[in-house]
């Protein structure tokens, strides 16, 4: 019941901020190609993709009954049939798994096919996955959680860190870094009717083994006092960051066993959208007189560049060059710089957009056609 307390305030104070978490050309480009289109209607249809991921410069595919990816050319890499309710996939670098929020199975992928599967001992509620294949999970027995971790053949890693919701309180995010080594997390919990709010890291490396047992190596509190930590992210071995509903916290985590903060980011706007790969982060926010500007900065915080969006959209991604921002018709790419590069209106209905390698390239998902375009 207290879980189930803190949600339901920590959703309350959401839709009050208006804050969720959904990653050097100066001309505009609007014509485009056609680079190769991939017919999914094989698929069953009754169980159609429910989520795209960009992985290794092609495309993941996921839907309750599996998943597939296909590389840059178009072609079929690997395909993987399971049964999920609730699939949610996380990817970095060359490794990625996919989990059934609610449920027991986990499957970890390189990009040649599945290293390992898991069954939980408990339901999984968040998964991460390192770029070396690490996972690390949060699994809930209801009354508390624990984060646990597998290596990437699926074998469990000895180690556990269990939360209480009268302790630290609930794990409300987790992210890993590259290596596999650091883990941040963001928890939260409701004291006297307010929301306490911390963030965590944790180093399960030789660093970490002259920490406590729960291998905590920082902790940060009065500088979310009041706020809610809605996402955090590890981009790189060297950068953490903590996004709240207010601002961006920029980590440095080059000390292994003291993390601390290099910049400390308040938007002045309502953050509306956050979006990032490994070296760059953007914030969409709508500032008061209704316009919504995008913020760019590098993965140590330093801003890059700013842009007005012009687009009534439903999603962000960030590819390794650009930024897409789109809705069911359209699509407008941005530089790191906040300059506009690109946009795109579809012949069809944009399910998704997925990011690609280059500065002016994406992918896009119409009804059952997988297209990678090229932007001139």
């Amino acid at each position: 019941m207290k879980k189930a307390k803190i949600l339901a305030v920590i959703l309350a104070v959401l839709a009050v901020t208006g804050f969720f978490v959904v990653r050097n050309l100066t001309y505009e480009a609007t014509e485009g190609e056609v680079v190769w289109q991939k017919d999914l209607s094989g698929a069953d249809s009754a169980h159609p993709f429910l989520g795209y991921e960009a992985f290794s410069g092609g495309v993941i595919m996921y839907s309750r009954d599996g998943a597939e990816f296909t590389d840059t050319k178009g072609d079929s890499v690997w395909q993987r049939s399971y049964q999920m309710t609730e699939p949610l996939c996380s990817v970095c670098g060359s490794y990625a798994v996919i989990y059934d929020r609610g449920g027991t199975k986990l499957y970890i992928f390189s990009e040649t096919g599945v290293t390992g599967d898991v069954t939980a001992a408990m339901a999984v509620e968040k998964a991460v996955v390192s770029g070396k294949g690490i996972v690390y999970a949060v699994l809930d027995d209801k009354d508390s959680e624990f984060i646990t971790a597998y290596r990437k053949d699926g074998t469990p890693i000895d180690l556990s860190v269990k939360s209480v919701v009268n302790g630290d309180g609930y794990p409300f995010d987790i992210a890993v870094s590259p290596d596999g080594s650091q883990l941040i997390t963001s928890y939260v919990s409701v004291s006297d009717g307010k929301l306490k709010e911390s963030v965590v890291f944790r180093n399960f490396g030789e660093v970490g083994q002259n920490a406590d047992s729960r291998r905590v190596v920082g902790g940060f509190i009065e500088e979310f006092e009041g706020h809610i930590v809605t996402k955090v992210t590890f981009p790189t071995n060297e950068y953490a960051h903590a996004f709240y509903d207010g601002g961006v916290v920029f980590f440095s985590t080059k000390v292994l066993n003291s993390p601390e903060i290099i910049h400390k980011v308040e938007m002045e706007g309502v953050m509306l959208s956050v979006a990032e790969n490994s070296t760059h982060t953007c914030v969409v926010t709508e500032e008061e007189d209704g316009t919504r500007k995008l913020t760019v900065f590098d993965a140590s915080g330093k801003e890059t560049g700013s842009g007005a969006v012009d687009l009534s959209y439903t999603g962000i991604v960030m590819g390794e060059k650009n930024i897409l921002i789109y809705n069911h018709r359209n699509v407008s790419g941005y530089s790191f710089a906040g300059r506009k590069i690109l946009s795109l209106t579809g012949e069809g209905k944009f399910s998704a957009v997925i990011g690609a390698s280059g500065k002016r390239e994406l992918y896009t998902a119409e009804g059952a056609v997988l297209s990678k375009r090229k932007i001139r």
